[in-house]
């Protein structure tokens, strides 16, 4: 992960949390930093179902937004 920051701190951290290269910065000064990222492997779900996760999020979000619609709908022509 790479954090960088106008303001205060900018950090290279390694995907096991160690912190590889930091810059500390109250008064916002420049800096540059220069560190080895190790890449991570593909076994994550993100990365073997591409984007089908955040399609399938989407049909579950239009789904459920639909569901509310009926049951809403439902409840007021039970009710009169």
């Amino acid at each position: 992960m790479i954090k960088a920051d106008t303001a205060f701190n900018s950090a290279i951290i390694d995907p096991y949390g160690n912190i590889i290269k930091k810059h500390v910065s109250p008064l916002g000064d420049r800096a540059v930093l220069v560190g080895g990222v190790p890449l991570g492997s593909s076994d994550t779900i993100s990365m073997r179902w591409g984007d089908w996760i955040g399609w399938i999020s989407l049909a579950a979000m239009i789904f459920f937004l639909g569901m509310d619609f009926y049951t809403a709908f439902w409840e007021k022509k039970q009710r009169g």
